[in-house]
This record gives structure tokens, sequence and C-alpha cells, in this order.
């Protein structure tokens, strides 16, 4: 994995889930701010619990680990469906990423439309990159994916 889209920037991760992903891009680079979202609550427990056994603290202060000592984590409840431009911008996001996320055809039309909402309020100046790793489990699940991202 090829970790320097990474390195010093602001990451939004979307469906985070046990926060696996997130994980590994923490400890394997230096992150200015990882902000790891879900929609379901038990989901960002269980997510909160995993963060905390990894050796990293959540808080507006940076993590403090030997991997990375500067590292800001945050973990957030984020619907797709009805995320705010307000909400969007306080994440303040430059690289955007979501793993094993387009798998389900109910989620995917939100899932594009916050990529979408994500483009559209990002702060001006801004160069929003956006990273989706999906594997195809369903080809008429990922042809609404790329028809719904336009």
């Amino acid at each position: 994995m090829n970790f320097v889209p990474y390195i010093l920037r602001t990451i939004l991760e979307l469906g985070s889930g046990v926060g696996l992903t997130g994980l590994v891009i923490c400890k394997s680079c230096s992150p200015k701010k990882y902000t790891f979202s879900d929609g379901h609550q038990k989901v960002l427990q269980q997510l909160t619990e995993n963060i905390r056994r990894n050796g990293f603290l959540l808080s507006e202060e940076p993590s403090v680990t030997r991997e990375n000592p500067k590292t800001v984590l945050s973990v957030t409840e984020l619907d797709w469906e009805s995320a705010t431009e307000q909400q969007l911008l306080n994440l303040d996001a430059d690289v955007v990423i979501a793993s094993d996320v387009v798998y389900d055809p109910e989620i995917v039309t939100s899932f594009s439309k916050v990529l979408k909402k994500l483009f559209h309020y990002t702060r001006a100046g801004t160069n929003l990159q956006v990273f989706v790793a999906s594997t195809i489990r369903n080809p008429e699940t990922y042809r609404l994916f790329q028809t719904t991202l336009g």
C-alpha cells in the first residue's frame, strides 16, 4: 500500500466499521488528522474500543503513540443520506477514503450522494482526493455505483 497520499493530510474515512483501514494508516504514516466515521451507534462504540485497544487516544489533542506522535484522531457519526453542508465542512477533509462499502444497492445511492456533497462543500483551495477500495461482488451493484456517481 502506498501511504504517501496520507502523510500530513486530514483524512475522513467513510464507513469505518471496526477501524482496520484507519488503524493501519495511522500506524503506518503520519496523517495530521484522521476522522473515523460510521452511521451506526453500536459500530461506533466498537470502533472506539478498537482504537483505544491499539494504543491511540481520542481527543482534540494529538494522540501520543510511539508510531505517530502528532495525529489527531476522532470518531463521528455520519449518516450519508442526511449529512449537512456544515457537518461536512467541519470535517475539513482533504482526503476521503472508503473501503468495502459498495456492496449493497440500498446504500450505494447514499454513498454516492455523500461523495458528491463532499466535492461540492470542500473548502476553497482544497484539492480533495477520494480513494474507494472495492471488490465487485455483484456487477449490478457496481454498475449502480458508477451510474449514481455520474
